[in-house]
């Protein structure tokens, strides 16, 4: 089977993207063709009799007369806009029995659907219009379900999901605005993407949700509010998103190791401080921190040992706590920090720059800092500084050996003899 695929793309007749893992393959218009007059040669005047229906006329023929067969296995209908209205009477699916795939982009239904068949294997459906799930929908071969923009509200997605889904992996709902709560979803083992974004009216997550084994993505950016999440125990998790929960104000526990994880967003939340518990988060190579108001990065939250990127932006950055025992060795794996519009000052900046010596690329832009003090000499592997928009900025006390790249664009303050040593240095623009 390789050999046969390398062929075709050594023919330009697929082509396989490398952006996304596992890579996106597309076909060259001839194969499309060619593969859609196949399925059309299955039953030419009646396309309730085809394996696979995508066209839009087909598929409304399809549901609106009730003609749907066994025969169908795939129906993609993607109606471009929410002006086609599809009059059906709801009934369509019942026959459908060995449907594995349905996936429907926006559309309006003047009913909503009855029925589903229990083999199917993808549900996903832009603006499902209905309040609930059909209660006679044995959902047990599910494994991929994305419903946003769905009416759904929190009992009927709870009745949904009390069922034993063991072969679901993808479960999306985002953008649903009855969703208040999510019930309790152990029985989903297997899940491994769950998606809540944008849920507007979202106040609570069970507990659940923070033991499910193999979950790799969580991403409930968006919900406003929010105010709590319960404690995460995710040995799997990559990703987890959580920018736009405005009314979040503490950061969930973590009640075990989690060392796939890579990055979190975390932009334009309340959280102020990061619990101890926030060094488990072993894989962490990314923390991004944005317009969260006032924030404190404690010894905990930044002691990761592959920790190599820290930005933090238009945010109020707080000193660590006296009893904070912070050491450069902490943070000697950390090579970009970026702290643009961070509140630092005279008295801040240097502690900073001491706990990050290894620092390779440095953006200081936007502070409020009137000198750059002599310790960023110390800075031995610095070779890229940014000090934008540093409009109190008056005096530089030291330059870094290893600096190639300069900027102090707008910072209109600068001594006559900071300036005269800068033109001394030779920097690349």
């Amino acid at each position: 089977m390789k050999h046969q695929i390398e062929v075709l793309v050594d023919r330009s007749l697929i082509k396989i993207s490398q952006e996304g893992k596992p890579g996106i393959v597309t076909l060259h218009d001839l194969i499309q063709d060619m593969g859609k007059e196949i399925i059309r040669q299955e039953s030419p005047k009646e396309p309730g009799k085809r394996s696979r229906l995508w066209f839009h006329k087909d598929i409304v023929h399809v549901l609106e007369e009730n003609l749907g067969t066994d025969k169908i296995e795939i129906i993609y209908l993607d109606c471009s806009s929410d002006e086609v209205v599809i009059d059906w009477k709801g009934k369509s699916f019942k026959k459908m029995k060995n449907l594995k795939t349905l996936i429907i982009k926006q559309g309006c239904f003047s009913k909503c659907p009855t029925s589903f068949p229990n083999s199917l294997r993808v549900l996903e459906w832009q603006r499902y219009p209905s309040r609930y799930i059909p209660t006679n929908f044995c959902p047990k071969k599910l494994i991929i379900c994305k419903l946003p923009n769905s009416c759904l509200t929190s009992l009927e997605l709870a009745s949904f999901l009390n069922q034993k889904l063991t072969n679901l992996k993808i479960l999306n709902f985002k953008d649903s605005e009855y969703l208040t709560h999510i019930h309790d979803i152990s029985g989903l083992s297997n899940l491994e993407d769950l998606s809540m974004k944008n849920c507007k009216n979202l106040l609570t997550i069970h507990d659940s949700v923070g033991h499910l084994n193999k979950l790799k993505i969580l991403d409930v950016g968006g919900c406003i509010k929010l105010q709590s999440f319960p404690p995460l125990k995710l040995s799997s998790l990559q990703k987890l998103k959580l920018s736009g929960c405005e009314s979040l104000k503490s950061f969930p526990e973590i009640l075990g190791v989690m060392q796939y994880i890579k990055s979190i967003e975390l932009d334009k939340t309340s959280i102020e401080e990061f619990p101890f518990s926030f060094q488990n988060l072993t894989g962490l190579s990314l923390l991004e921190v944005f317009g969260n108001g006032r924030v404190r990065l404690s010894s905990s939250s930044l002691m990761m040992s592959n920790l190599k990127k820290v930005d933090v932006k238009n945010c109020h950055l707080l000193l660590p706590k006296e009893n904070d025992k912070f050491s450069s060795e902490m943070f000697s794996k950390v090579r970009s920090l970026h702290l643009f519009n961070s509140n630092l000052s005279d008295e801040s900046l240097p502690k900073f720059l001491t706990l990050f010596a290894n620092v390779q690329k440095l953006d200081l832009s936007a502070n409020h800092f009137t000198i750059l003090p002599e310790c960023l000499k110390d800075c031995n592997f610095l070779y890229k500084l940014c000090l934008d928009d540093c409009k109190n900025l008056k005096e530089i006390r030291g330059i870094p050996p290893s600096l190639k790249y300069f900027s102090a664009q707008s910072c209109n303050s600068l001594t006559s003899s900071s300036r005269s040593m800068l033109l001394n240095q030779v920097f690349f623009a």
